[in-house]
């Protein structure tokens, strides 16, 4: 084995590894697991507003990608919101 291939080996194989790990190879949900995702909410006392809003979401799903950015920070003040135990963060 060459000097240039061992170099030029790691980088090749970190960037196959962080492909497979980043890349969904799964497409879109079943029935079943949106059964048991539904099933999870209903035990969690999610409210049915949620839960219909989040089963259409899942039936819609196709199983490619999405993007998701948080913009919370840009804002300009915080606002306190009281989490379910009265603590306030």
């Amino acid at each position: 084995m060459s000097i240039r291939l061992k170099i030029w080996s790691a980088p090749v194989l970190f960037y196959i590894s962080f492909f497979s790990w980043y890349t969904d190879f799964g497409g879109p949900l079943s029935d079943s697991e949106i059964d048991q995702y539904v099933a999870t909410m209903n035990n969690n006392g999610r409210p049915a507003e949620v839960i219909a809003f989040m089963t259409a979401f899942a039936q819609q799903d196709t199983g490619r990608q999405f993007l998701m950015v948080n913009n919370d920070s840009l804002r300009p003040t915080r606002h306190r919101t009281s989490v379910s135990d009265g603590e306030q963060y």
